[in-house]
């Protein structure tokens, strides 16, 4: 939906979202649909309060990674990449930003 809703109608429904969302899912969700439309600044924040909100969420910190290196936020993004990674189940590689291999530093390309 994101991206989709008329002009005068986006705002008020990503705050919405934002204020009644219970878990993280619709953050972690909105964050990555931000992300691709290249609103890495809206993306973030959707992310950080969604890290904020669920801090033993692996996927939360995943999408915090993601949502900074689109910002340009290397040193938050290799920070979340790590909470990420210690937080995956068994240790696994989390999956990369769009246009990003899986296991690629988040301090480069």
């Amino acid at each position: 939906v994101i991206g989709k809703l008329p002009a005068g109608l986006e705002a008020p429904a990503l705050r919405d979202l934002q204020d009644r969302c219970r878990g993280t899912d619709g953050l972690v969700a909105a964050s990555a649909a931000l992300d691709r439309q290249g609103r890495a600044r809206d993306a973030l924040a959707f992310a950080y309060r969604a890290a904020a909100k669920e801090p033993q969420s692996a996927t939360a910190w995943n999408a915090l990674a993601i949502a900074a290196r689109a910002a340009g936020r290397t040193g938050l993004a290799r920070r979340a990449a790590a909470q990420a990674q210690k937080l995956s189940p068994l240790g696994q590689q989390l999956p990369a930003a769009p246009g990003r291999r899986p296991g690629a530093s988040f301090g480069g390309p």
